[in-house]
């Protein structure tokens, strides 16, 4: 009778501070019918769209986190089109339509070429990011482009960390083939405490 009781309480207890926090009512800040990014001039943005570097109708956001007046937000490479993977928001400028800003850079997220060395900085496609107490972003990059399409294996998984105060990589960390169970590995998450 004892464990029932105490577990009919503690359901109720949580209930009621579930109900006391579903009170607030959740605010849009951001909307977009297609996402935008903040390109380095139109001329760019029509070469894209022209190649097919970027289509609209592909990017689609998945994992945010913020830092200060940044708001990352993911956008997968799940089909190709993707601009970029790694962005953020400038809050302290921010409209309900702002657009995405490719971080670190736009080179860092563009796909590297066959055969190309890409940059240290470089992400392909990441799906969440994670900020921690010491100003640090840490990614979990899968390398992998066109997930739903025609997936293909650009670079290797890797966690890479980034300096948020430089915007610079502290460590990229390439997985090995021992860190990985099998060729049908698929790593989209990084676990943060």
């Amino acid at each position: 009778m004892r464990q029932t009781t105490f577990a009919l309480a503690a359901t109720v207890t949580a209930a009621l501070i579930c109900g006391a926090s579903c009170l607030v009512q959740p605010q849009e800040v951001f909307s977009w019918k297609e996402m935008e990014f903040a390109w380095p001039s139109k001329e760019a943005m029509d070469e894209a769209v022209k190649s097919g570097e970027y289509i609209r109708e592909n990017n689609l956001p998945l994992g945010i986190d913020r830092w200060k007046d940044k708001l990352f937000v993911t956008v997968p490479r799940w089909k190709a089109g993707v601009a970029a993977s790694l962005n953020y928001i400038d809050l302290s400028t921010a409209n309900t339509t702002s657009p995405l800003t490719p971080y670190p850079s736009w080179m860092a997220n563009k796909l590297p070429k066959e055969g190309e060395h890409p940059p240290e900085d470089h992400v392909v496609s990441v799906f969440r990011a994670f900020v921690d107490s010491c100003d640090r972003l840490w990614v979990m990059e899968t390398g992998l482009a066109d997930i739903l399409g025609i997936p293909h294996q650009v670079t290797s998984p890797a966690i890479v960390i980034f300096d948020l105060n430089t915007d610079k990589v502290i460590r990229r960390y390439q997985l090995k083939p021992e860190d990985i169970k099998g060729d049908d590995s698929f790593f989209a998450n990084i676990v943060s405490t």
